[in-house]
């Protein structure tokens, strides 16, 4: 006989038979329980990312536990595996073990990190302080990241701490304050020591002030050989390339030993 479907039983193999039916779940949730929380030891969490566990700041792994790591005053756990695994604080730097404050001059700041000092504006450091930066005559002070330097009125530039008028030479002319000499050479001149002297233009070239030549260049079709300008010979089925100062052969051919051939 049934009553809701169940065979009448007797109260004691109708638990069992209930008790039979939930294991499956009760050990799913056993088996859950060991791969979560099971063998981590304390002061210890979960990784976020992979398997396994790893120490709260402020403990280091040592074997299977995590051990508290000593910070000194002044200090703070980084929370790194690697390193001594604290920091000094804001305004003190590592002694030994130990954090012991900056010593600050006078004159002078903490900088933004808090590891350092810098001085303080027309200011520079000497030593462990900071002394004030005076401008020579005919100089004045300028800002820059590094602090305050000096740089010199237009016609001087800066030379053991003082500014001493430049000595332009014949067919020369001042320029900026960041050239080495102060001056330069009129346009047709170049520099010999300390004086300006004509360039000599050979044939077939061409005043030319870059930084690569010699003060001329050869006009297209012409090489520069010591002193002079050479016709360049080109051969037959080439063409003088891009710069004009050699030549290349026409396509399909190849350059072989001062010819153009057909590979």
């Amino acid at each position: 006989m049934r009553i809701g479907g169940w065979p009448i039983l007797g109260q004691p193999l109708r638990m069992l038979v209930i008790a039979l039916s939930l294991f499956p779940a009760i050990q799913a949730q056993t088996v859950f329980a060991q791969s979560g929380t099971a063998g981590i030891p304390a002061n210890a969490q979960e990784k976020r990312y992979g398997d396994g566990w790893e120490c709260t700041i402020g403990f280091r792994r040592d074997a299977d536990a995590c051990v508290e790591i000593e910070v000194p005053d002044n200090a703070f756990a980084t929370g790194r595996s690697y390193g001594s695994g604290w920091e000094c604080a804001h305004g003190f730097q590592r002694e030994d073990e130990t954090c012991k404050a900056i010593y600050v001059p006078q004159d002078a700041y903490l900088n933004s990190r808090g590891d350092d000092w810098r001085c303080s504006r027309r200011y520079e450091r000497v030593d462990d302080g900071c002394e004030p930066i005076t401008a020579p005559e005919n100089g004045y002070l300028i800002e820059g990241y590094g602090g305050a330097t000096v740089e010199c009125d237009w016609g001087y530039k800066l030379e053991q701490g003082l500014c001493t008028q430049v000595q332009v030479p014949e067919n020369a002319r001042l320029t900026d304050r960041y050239s080495e000499y102060g001056w330069v050479c009129l346009r047709g001149f170049r520099a010999t020591e300390d004086s300006c002297e004509a360039v000599a233009i050979p044939e077939n070239a061409y005043l030319a002030e870059d930084v690569f030549s010699i003060g001329w260049k050869c006009e297209r079709g012409f090489r520069a050989l010591s002193d002079a300008c050479e016709t360049i010979d080109l051969p037959e089925r080439a063409h003088l390339n891009r710069v004009g100062d050699g030549w290349d052969c026409n396509r399909p051919y190849t350059r072989v030993q001062g010819e153009c051939v057909i590979k």
